[in-house]
């Protein structure tokens, strides 16, 4: 190739990189493990709901497409403090949104219920 072609490539190129639009990332995964042994005074304590929670939490930061910083592991949780971690999850996300095309909440909860809901 003559050097007068190679330049105007490299030129093409370098305005391309200077004032091309760069897509945003498609996709960014956030995940919110619950495990909860504890079901109450009226059941049996759970063996494996925390290690279970913790298990599929370390899988999806492994392989699974989530980074450990967007990723909640919730051990034995009240109420309250349930609730302050689906503020937490939903802040997070709602911060990442307008930075990606789509964003995926991965929820797991192992524990109790019944027909009133969770435990």
């Amino acid at each position: 190739m003559k050097k007068p072609v190679i330049a105007f490539i490299l030129a093409l190129f370098s305005i391309s990189l200077c004032y091309g639009q760069i897509d945003k990332p498609v996709l960014k995964r956030f995940g919110m493990f619950i495990g909860s042994n504890n079901g109450g005074t009226e059941r049996v304590t759970l063996r494996y709901a925390v290690t279970d929670a913790q298990s599929l939490a370390d899988v999806m930061t492994e392989m699974g497409g989530i980074s450990i910083e967007n990723s909640l592991l919730i051990t034995d949780p009240s109420p309250a403090e349930l609730d302050n971690q689906f503020k937490r999850i939903t802040a997070m996300i709602g911060q990442a949104s307008p930075n990606v095309k789509r964003t995926e909440l991965i929820l797991y909860y192992s524990g109790h219920s019944d027909e009133g809901g969770l435990l």
